[in-house]
């Protein structure tokens, strides 16, 4: 009698777990992404702002008029992200969990021979959220040792199809469009890193070029390389390196390469060398490098496509992928070449160096940084030092600019969009896994806003756009382990600027923080930016104006930092600040800590003089949860005790 419920419950089951099974990449996909557990900061907001019935009209009327002012702004590359930040400000901090780094630095070693392939799967989480990639199967099989010529062919051929898949994120462009915007890219970049902007009419037009791109189809691209980050792909090397090989000097790269090599070869996909255990020198631009080991000196690409030059402009890409894997040695990477050291320069670029105290020093477009294309530097030990110009370490315009860093005390300097930034359509993520790491950002362009001894750095987790031209991108530095040093100039920290999103999340050790004008949790014009800090005995110096929860216009801000005995100084509107319809948040948790401050800050609503005050509010909310015996250098402030400041301002010690 229940034989056909039970024919049905064991038929629904199977087709149950065939649907899940083939969805299981998109659920892995999603899985990369969790929500932060804790979240107390946001809590507490709520709980501060929906107890006052004075400010949650306050809050209504700034959520209505920052979706309003979103939706009235006719440019392209305005991210979801940003968009759901706006409508929901009190989300910043969830939103922010899920652009970031899901694991802390304790878990890593468990997993650490496998931690590549894991920063490609954040990487691609957090850069094409809204996007179906499904895991690639392609890989390697072969039984026994395996021959270097099956080697080369495996690769020639898995890059060979990333290219033709890469073209898809093209293909909305006629064959004049696509060789205009290659023609106008080093201008309109060179352009951007010297003055911020290029010509009206330069700027627009590639701007418009580069929004009927089809980004998801670089992000499958990238996806069809899974197996190059693989242990299984490092354990392949290895093995190759081990082998008995007889060395190659052919004549007509003498001049370009210098040392001992196994394998050079032009092939289909461009030119491929294999080099061997010791010391080599490349100075020719090469579409695939591997090295099995010394310390070597890369003066070329280095793992990022290659093009041909002709005047002052790019003529075309001959390998719009490119490769470089250094098994071992202390390595330099020196280059003055527009796109080098994993540059996704209209293409893919991947360097991925495996061991050793490394210098890498490039110019613009360097160190991670994608410009049309997604830029890979992963770095996966030694202590290593990284200096660049404009445009790296993370970084990226219209692409998506990845710099990992597995271990070791490291040194990151730059001068301006560095450091986790990400320009129009653009994802900039640096991540650093541990070690006491110096991040410098500024000491060359001075600042806009004219003020002697401060630079221009636009740096260190900011998202940053072209007002009336384009929306900003998602910049993001997170350091998940270490005493470091964080020291950069105007716009940085956790810094947005007109619909950018920055992000700076430091998950353990003893920091300092120091910056200018717009840093540590900040914003401006339509944007929102936060600074997170987990763990630790902290130090913020933010000066000037507008930090550490500090928003103003149309703007959104946050600063959290939920342990250690922290000092704060800050200029005006910091601590919380906002002004000209703005929300600016600052929240601390257990410690004993210590403030100063201009008096407009702490919890401080400011003017609203813009547009009449545009029907609406401002909020800005200080919140210092623990610790009895805090320091406040600001007249009428002080230990337990609930203020309100300003216009819709809120001073709360409990």
């Amino acid at each position: 009698m229940n034989s056909c419920p039970k024919k049905a419950v064991l038929l629904f089951t199977v087709l149950l777990i065939v649907l899940l099974a083939a969805c299981k990449p998109l659920i892995q996909r999603q899985a990369k992404r969790p929500a932060d557990s804790s979240l107390h900061a946001s809590a507490s907001f709520r709980r501060a702002v929906y107890s006052d019935q004075s400010l949650v009209p306050a809050l209504e009327s700034l959520k209505n008029l920052l979706k309003e002012r979103v939706s009235k702004e006719k440019v392209p590359f305005i991210h979801p992200e940003l968009k759901a930040v706006l409508g929901n400000p009190l989300n910043l901090e969830l939103i922010a969990s899920r652009l970031t780094f899901p694991v802390q630095e304790p878990k890593i070693n468990s997993f650490r021979p496998h931690l590549a392939e894991y920063a490609l799967d954040c990487f691609l989480g957090t850069a094409f959220p809204q996007t179906a990639i499904y895991q690639s199967e392609i890989a390697l099989d072969h039984e026994g040792d395996i021959s270097l010529s099956a080697y080369i062919g495996f690769i020639t051929t898995i890059i060979k199809k990333t290219a033709f898949q890469l073209e898809n994120a093209f293909s909305g462009l006629t064959a004049y469009e696509k060789e205009l915007l290659i023609s106008s890219s080093a201008g309109f970049i060179k352009d951007m890193a010297i003055s911020d902007k290029a010509p009206g009419d330069d700027q627009s037009r590639l701007i418009n070029l580069a929004s009927r791109l089809r980004y998801e189809d670089m992000g499958r691209a990238l996806e069809g390389l899974r197996w190059i980050f693989s242990i299984q792909h490092i354990e392949t090397i290895n093995e190759i390196s081990r082998g008995n090989h007889i060395s190659v000097h052919p004549d007509e790269w003498s001049h370009l390469f210098k040392g001992d090599f196994i394998f050079i070869r032009n092939t289909e996909i461009g030119l491929v060398i294999v080099g061997g255990p010791g010391p080599n020198l490349y100075a020719g631009d090469a579409a695939v490098i591997i090295d099995l080991g010394g310390n070597d000196t890369y003066l070329n690409n280095a793992g990022s496509p290659v093009y041909e030059w002709e005047g002052h402009k790019i003529n075309r890409i001959t390998s719009p992928v490119s490769l470089l894997i250094d098994l071992q040695g202390d390595d330099s990477y020196i280059s003055t070449r527009l796109g080098s050291a994993g540059s996704g320069i209209l293409g893919i670029g991947i360097l991925m160096d495996l061991d050793g105290d490394d210098l890498y020093s490039g110019s613009i477009l360097s160190q991670g940084s994608g410009y049309l294309g997604i830029g890979c530097l992963l770095d996966m030990g030694g202590r290593d030092r990284y200096t660049v110009e404009e445009v790296g370490q993370g970084a990226a315009f219209f692409g998506y600019g990845l710099l990992f860093d597995s271990n070791g005390d490291d040194k990151y300097a730059g001068a301006k969009f560095v450091q986790g930034f990400g320009g129009p359509g653009g994802f900039g993520l640096l991540i650093d896994a541990s070690g006491d790491d110096l991040y410098r950002a500024g000491v060359k362009h001075g600042s806009t806003y004219g003020t002697r001894d401060v630079f221009h750095s636009v740096a260190q987790g900011a998202g940053w756009g072209l007002r009336g031209k384009s929306a900003g991108g998602i910049g993001v530095l997170q350091d998940l382990s270490g005493d470091d040093i964080y020291i950069a100039g105007n716009f940085s920290q956790g810094t947005g600027y007109y619909l950018g999103l920055g992000i700076l999340r430091d998950l353990n050790g003893n920091d300092l923080y120091s910056g200018s004008r717009y840093c540590q949790g900040s914003a401006a014009h339509l944007a929102a930016g936060i600074i997170i800090d987990y763990r630790g005995d902290d130090s913020y110096i933010a000066r000037i104006a507008a930090g550490q929860g500090g928003a103003w216009d149309l703007a959104l801000a946050m600063a959290v930092d939920y342990e250690g005995d922290d000092r704060y100084a800050g200029g005006d509107l910091s601590l919380g600040a906002a002004a000209q319809n703005a929300i600016g948040l600052f929240y601390d948790g257990s410690g004993t800590d210590r403030y100063r401050a201009n008096p407009k800050g702490f919890g401080f609503g400011g003017e609203l003089a813009y547009d009449g005050g545009r029907g609406a509010a401002n909020l800005g909310v200080f919140l210092d949860v623990g610790g009895s015996n805090d320091l406040y250098e600001t007249e009428g402030l002080e230990n337990n005790v609930y203020v309100k400041r300003g216009i819709e301002g809120l001073f709360i010690d409990e």
